[in-house]
């Protein structure tokens, strides 16, 4: 039932939530009418966050519902509708828009990759911390989405190679200990 795996994607955002962002308030809202399910708190950076657990892209209706809770609250800086399965109807992975001067962020499938989070608040911060980008000009919004996907896409490569690095260094680590025993054992110590 749809009210049940809405209450998954709920329990599976907070807790994600909550580990990438130890030092933050993370209110949950999904009770609330009007204020998205979550708002990340830290310091002055108020975020709304909607999500979404359908195996179906996320409908226009539910992006029209999106867009009517961020408008209604001025106190958020950005928001972000992320889908855990799918995608997003009409918007790519990591898609930028501006609301009243405010970004909002449209994330696909962050069940496989709850990372992709820390990197939205980060590029969120980036945006709103510098006082020089206009975000009611459409040229800049352009460029920036184009370089979106390409921001995410290192991104995820960085991880990869660190994450190949610490398993090859694990190998390494392990293969150096049995060889340790091997000597340990010609040597007649106990190991």
């Amino acid at each position: 039932n749809s009210t049940i795996l809405g209450q998954v994607g709920e329990s599976i955002t907070y807790e994600g939530l909550n580990r990438l962002f130890p030092n933050a308030e993370i209110e949950d809202c999904h009770l609330t009418k009007g204020r998205g399910d979550f708002i990340l708190h830290q310091n002055d950076f108020i975020m709304m966050i909607e999500t979404k657990n359908y195996t179906k892209n996320v409908t226009k209706p539910e992006i029209q519902k999106f867009y009517r809770d961020f408008d209604q609250n001025n106190d958020f800086k950005c928001a972000l509708l992320v889908s855990l399965k799918s995608g997003i109807c009409s918007r790519p992975d990591f898609h930028l828009e501006v609301r009243n001067n405010k970004p909002i962020l449209f994330l696909h499938n962050i069940n496989k990759n709850m990372d992709n989070l820390l990197l939205a608040v980060r590029f969120f911060k980036l945006i709103l911390q510098t006082d020089h980008i206009d975000l009611s000009n459409k040229e800049i919004i352009g460029k920036l989405n184009i370089l979106t996907p390409s921001i995410k896409r290192n991104w995820n490569s960085m991880k990869q190679h660190l994450q190949q690095f610490n398993n090859n260094l694990i190998k390494l680590i392990d293969e150096q200990e049995h060889h340790m025993k091997e000597i340990f054992n010609l040597l007649l110590i106990k190991y």
